[in-house]
């Protein structure tokens, strides 16, 4: 996704909560190949190591989302944009990647 796609995602998406992250979609006009950016901010994770960690949390915890729902399928017109909070490298990863799963399905992306 360009910087473009996700201002536009941040900007006008429709905004979904979880206590330790935020997921923002929109739709995907251009038919984007990748439609997931993953985002931790500097101000709350201090160095790279500690935003890197955040990623890869999320991004596994994506990925369990759409192993553990093999029926449901994935939405490849929209486009999603997740942030990260301070307490997401706290969480459970099996607590965090059930929390994804309620998330994207109620956005419409796994379904």
């Amino acid at each position: 996704m360009k910087n473009k796609d996700i201002t536009n995602v941040i900007t006008q998406g429709r905004a979904f909560k979880s206590s330790s992250f935020l997921l923002k979609t929109a739709e995907n006009k251009d038919k984007v190949a990748r439609n997931i950016a993953v985002l931790a901010s500097k101000k709350i994770f201090k160095t790279a190591v500690l935003r890197n960690k955040a990623r890869r949390k999320i991004r596994a915890a994506v990925t369990a989302a759409k192993k553990a729902s093999p029926a449901l399928l994935w939405n490849d017109s929209k486009l999603a944009v997740i942030t990260a909070y301070d307490n997401i490298l706290s969480v459970h990863h099996l607590d965090l990647a059930r929390d994804m799963r309620n998330i994207l399905e109620k956005s419409g992306m796994l379904g």
